[in-house]
């Protein structure tokens, strides 16, 4: 999906969105974020020939407005929103002085539950917030980067930064990353897949488990209390299999698309945080959150919270003692342990400046 709005003249929003089905006419839906009106579909009704000349569309219907007409009182509505109708993607959300902050934020996060935290505190800050990226398909990721429409927007999970870098920096997003001991991650990661294989929920697979589909069958079958099969399973796994679990940070800060992560990705998902505004752990939450706000200028988010599954931390210790999953994570291994240093040695040089200045 593509999209852009071309101006808020206050009585009128005019833009255009491109489905990924080049011959469907696109929909967007209004929604009143006042909890007086109902929801309000526009079928696209304005010809774009430069659409149509760029190879996007067939027939270029694809320009909408929403006006006066259409909904009264437009003018005087500041809590408004429209989302493309099938995706249910938001493309504009109109700015509040009041309460968004007036920047464009891409904050990578490991973690799948933590997710929520961020996502809770973060998205009443920003005009558009999109959560959990990584699920978008390359065209619609494009769109929502470079959305030169809207200043206010807020992009979270795990996509491939390289993809995108030059993108966020030619847009001006500040940057940031929150990584997780590998351990646990990959602990939530199973607990997560059992949970979703047991239940059933299409819904939690493509929202918190999407690209883990080739493992889920194999994750019924686990028992995370018994090492000898755990151990035994991940000996199992097929190299599609593998490429899913392995090294989910190093792949999504050092890989390009359909690298597997190698040790040089490690050196390059370094250099790639190095450039970055806020870089922080899961485990020293509260400080990567006073790093953050102090990088965005308003506090968004406030050090607390941080949900996961009941009991991950002996799945996780279980799982630091076995030698395949040692394997599995080698390189997301050697990642945070040079971040937890780095870290480290930042707070320690910190913490020595304000005792010589005290």
């Amino acid at each position: 999906m593509k999209f852009h709005i071309d101006h808020d003249t206050g009585s009128a929003i005019i833009g255009w969105v491109v489905p990924d089905n080049p011959s469907v006419t696109p929909r967007v839906t209004v929604i009143f974020h006042d909890g007086e009106h109902d929801e309000l579909d526009v079928e696209a009704f304005i010809p774009r020939q430069d659409i149509v000349d760029l190879g996007l569309h067939n027939t270029g219907i694809v320009g909408f407005a929403v006006d006066e007409t259409s909904v009264p009182g437009l003018a005087r509505m500041q809590e408004i929103e429209i989302v493309e109708a099938e995706t249910r993607v938001s493309i504009y959300r109109r700015y509040r002085i009041d309460r968004h902050v007036d920047k464009k934020v891409c904050l990578l996060t490991f973690g799948t539950l933590f997710q929520q935290t961020v996502i809770r505190q973060v998205n009443r800050n920003f005009a558009l917030s999109y959560n959990f990226v990584d699920r978008h398909s390359f065209d619609t990721m494009c769109a929502l980067v470079y959305n030169y429409y809207c200043g206010s927007v807020f992009l979270s999970g795990r996509p491939m930064y390289n993809r995108y870098a030059v993108g966020l920096n030619d847009m001006g997003y500040l940057q940031g990353a929150l990584l997780r001991d590998p351990f646990e991650e990959l602990a939530e990661r199973l607990m997560l897949l059992k949970l979703i294989a047991r239940n059933g929920s299409s819904a939690l697979l493509s929202t918190f488990a999407y690209g883990l589909e080739p493992v889920l069958d194999w994750a019924r079958s686990i028992d995370l209390e018994d090492e000898a099969n755990v151990a035994g399973s991940i000996r199992r796994l097929s190299a599609a299999q593998r490429a899913v679990l392995a090294n989910p940070m190093t792949r999504a800060l050092g890989c390009g698309v359909d690298e597997r992560a190698e040790r040089r990705h490690v050196g390059i998902s370094l250099d790639n945080l190095s450039r970055m505004h806020a870089v922080g752990t899961q485990a020293a939450y509260a400080d990567f959150c006073r790093l953050f706000n102090g990088a965005v200028g308003a506090v968004v988010l406030d050090g607390t919270g941080g949900e996961t599954f009941p009991g991950i931390e002996p799945v996780a210790e279980r799982l630091m003692r076995m030698t395949p999953v040692v394997d599995l994570l080698e390189h997301d291994l050697a990642l945070y342990s040079y971040v937890e240093e780095a870290l480290g040695e930042e707070a320690a040089d910190m913490a020595a400046s304000a005792e010589r200045s005290a």
